[in-house]
């Protein structure tokens, strides 16, 4: 049987230069990296627009029905704002390695990460979120398989 030791995988950053607010490129690294979400397997997004000044984008991981009959819940990917990505389903140890090397900041339940401001900051997030990614995958995953159905369930046919 395998131990949670068995699945440790470690986040390894760079420590990021300069403050969260540091001058950037413009929009593009952040456009570059939206594409690059929106091209994920099983991905969800929902606009929401608060004002004209004030958005976010919800990003749901949509997980595969396979051969379940009731329609899955989508699960909580992140959320892209003015302010950053929040960004769910990190443990506690990627999220404190995330914010020692000055990626982002902690709040309830996530981690905020700065949006990036060059090219180079834009595949240190893309590692953030691709580790996210599978790491949700892997939990729902995990929890389709534990499913068992007794034999006492399956159908009885009789001989005659």
């Amino acid at each position: 049987m395998a131990t949670a030791a068995d699945h440790v995988r470690r986040l390894l950053l760079p420590t990021r230069i300069g403050d969260g607010n540091s001058p950037s490129e413009g929009c593009l690294p952040r456009l570059a990296l939206a594409a690059r979400i929106a091209d994920l397997p099983g991905i969800l997004t929902v606009d929401k627009v608060v004002d004209q000044t004030h958005f976010s984008v919800n990003v749901f991981l949509q997980p595969d029905p396979g051969s379940t009959r009731k329609p899955l819940i989508p699960v909580r990917f992140c959320s892209i704002n003015n302010d950053g990505i929040e960004i769910f389903g990190l443990s506690d140890t990627d999220k404190e390695a995330i914010v020692a090397n000055g990626w982002g900041q902690l709040q309830a339940k996530r981690v905020l990460v700065y949006l990036p401001r060059d090219k180079a900051e834009v595949e240190a997030c893309w590692r953030i979120l691709t580790f996210a990614h599978e790491r949700l995958n892997d939990e729902f995953n995990a929890h389709r398989r534990k499913r068992i159905v007794s034999p006492w369930a399956l159908p009885y046919f009789s001989q005659n």
